[in-house]
């Protein structure tokens, strides 16, 4: 090591830092010495991680008189973890599903939270012909609060 000669190349370290909410943060190390003399003072960084609510998209949305077929995708930044969604109709009461499919291309767009994070349902009812609104809302971890809504339309038709 040109810095320092006779103590080699083998002193790099690597931690990750887990369970972490979204906002600021600081990141301190310090090194314990071994032998005489003291530990190191800490070095410490301050660091972002992103906070916010949960986002994503309702990519289709099928129906037909006895049911409504809705899949897409949803991230909350505060968290890799796949997280719940609420699904409705026409605004009735919500069906709650997990976001935890695989959705392939998501981490290289969204670095560090993965590929876990898609969502398929069916929401059986009794649908008339003509056009339905169906609205997605993640639900929060952390800070931030729930939604906003993911809306598409879809329309019913037959006989």
């Amino acid at each position: 090591d040109p810095y320092y000669p006779g103590y080699g190349d083998d002193h790099d370290y690597t931690v990750a830092v887990t369970g972490l909410s979204g906002g600021s943060h600081t990141i301190c190390v310090h090194g314990v010495n071994v032998g005489g003399g003291s530990d190191s003072v800490p070095i410490c960084r301050a660091v972002a991680l992103p906070s916010g609510n949960p986002f994503g998209v309702v990519d289709t949305a099928t129906g037909s008189a006895s049911s409504v077929h809705v899949d897409g995708w949803m991230i909350d930044p505060d968290t890799a973890a796949p997280i719940q969604v609420q699904v409705s109709v026409d605004g009735h009461a919500p069906t709650t599903v997990s976001a935890n499919g695989n959705k392939p291309g998501l981490d290289p767009v969204f670095p560090g939270y993965g590929n876990l994070h898609d969502f398929s349902t069916d929401i059986p009812g009794t649908y008339a012909n003509g056009v339905h609104q169906v609205c997605v809302v993640g639900l929060n971890v952390g800070g931030g609060v729930n939604g906003p809504s993911t809306c598409k339309s879809l329309t019913i038709s037959g006989g």
